[in-house]
């Protein structure tokens, strides 16, 4: 993936200035001008286009702090392996492909309970086994529990919405992300269609909740970065 970036970077002439982070953006002035705060210092520019993703902060339910279980508690972001999580009762909480896909891993070396809201989980779990098993991997059947969704926890005890509880050794937590936002100011406001906000010279691209409602889709960004490449030249 590292070398396809690159790969990509040279294709299109860009020249990416690797670990910096954007702290804020802000107008200076009243003119055309965008000042950009960053951890090595400002940088003007007359067109920001912030492309940091809907999905870039983990995001943990409250009731996660008050876990204590005598294995591990992490967010799938931080899950690589099975071997990062001690032998025992592993707890996978969330309803979507990286649940599935952390459970089904899991399954062959762990007991596994999946706890959901998502009542497809069962069906999504066969899928996902049905196409381990075209590649040549199997599962023992039933390795895998879907239970009802968290509604709290205290130590090692996860209180489902059914009334019923769970003891956990381990958890992770498939609990989604926060976009990558934080550093556009409160006070602006998107324009629907074409990507803009109210600062002029400032677009958002593939963030949701900013203009377009499909913003975060992988498939939409194209259209709008055309627009926003259009408004960018036609800009006085």
């Amino acid at each position: 993936m590292a070398a396809y970036l690159h790969e990509y970077a040279d294709h299109l002439t860009v020249r990416p200035i690797w670990s910096v982070t954007v702290t804020a953006v802000r107008r200076p002035g009243v003119g055309t001008t965008l000042e950009l705060e960053t951890t090595v210092g400002a940088i003007q520019t007359r067109n920001v286009v912030a492309a940091t993703g809907g999905y870039v902060v983990p995001r943990r339910p409250d009731w996660a702090f008050d876990l204590q279980v005598p294995g591990v508690v992490l967010h799938s972001h931080e899950y690589a392996y099975p071997r990062q999580v001690p032998p025992g009762r592993v707890v996978v909480v969330g309803g979507g492909d990286a649940a599935v896909e952390v459970a089904t891993e899991l399954a062959a070396s762990h007991e596994v309970v999946v706890s959901t809201r998502n009542t497809g989980m069962q069906r999504a779990l066969l899928g996902f086994r049905r196409v381990l098993g075209e590649s040549g991997q199997t599962l023992p059947e039933g390795s895998i529990t879907v239970a009802s969704g968290v509604v709290s926890a205290s130590g090692r005890t996860l209180l489902l919405e059914d009334g019923t509880q769970l003891t956990a050794d381990s958890v992770i937590l498939a609990t989604g992300y926060f976009p990558g936002d934080c550093w556009l100011p409160d006070t602006v406001t998107p324009r629907p269609r074409n990507a803009e906000t109210d600062m002029p010279g400032l677009f958002v691209v593939g963030i949701p909740g900013y203009g377009d409602r499909h913003q975060g889709r992988i498939t939409t960004v194209p259209r709008i970065a055309r627009r926003v490449a259009r408004r960018i030249v036609e800009r006085p």
